[in-house]
């Protein structure tokens, strides 16, 4: 169901922020295909409710919004950062977890296994369908938004 498939995700976020936090790389190791197909059908659903609704789901933890996510990527240009580093991969290509994780910890100028937090950072990644150019997208269209 649609709830099933956001608490999943919940979830997942839930570790890859942790994993952020603590300075480590999170990976979820897919047993079963089934999982995999679930994961993927829970991102599409996501992305899909995003570009044509523009909202985040309602989490464990309330409803994401997307200006509480972005205003960590403002301060110093951070998110020019990452559009470069977005802009630089093939705009076909789906980002995985740990590149997600790289790029946002290199535009907060922290190593590999320096901890960081940045609440809602995955939920960008699953927005933007893991698209470099999607990313890109969304970045443009809301922080312009917000930096009057």
């Amino acid at each position: 169901s649609p709830d099933d498939n956001v608490r999943y995700l919940d979830d997942l976020s839930w570790a890859q922020e942790t994993a952020l936090k603590l300075g480590v790389d999170a990976t979820v190791e897919n047993q079963e295909i089934n999982i995999e197909k679930i994961r993927a059908e829970a991102e599409k659903m996501v992305s899909r409710r995003y570009t044509d609704m523009k909202i985040l789901p309602s989490t464990g933890y309330g409803t994401l919004k997307l200006e509480n996510i972005l205003k960590y990527f403002l301060p110093d240009g951070r998110y020019k950062f990452i559009k470069k580093n977005l802009s630089e991969l093939d705009p076909n290509a789906k980002i995985t977890d740990m590149q997600w994780s790289s790029i946002v910890k290199e535009a907060f100028g922290k190593k590999k296994d320096e901890p960081l937090e940045v609440p809602g950072y995955w939920w960008l990644l699953i927005a933007g369908d893991r698209n470099p150019k999607k990313i890109i997208e969304l970045f443009d269209n809301n922080i312009v938004k917000q930096n009057y």
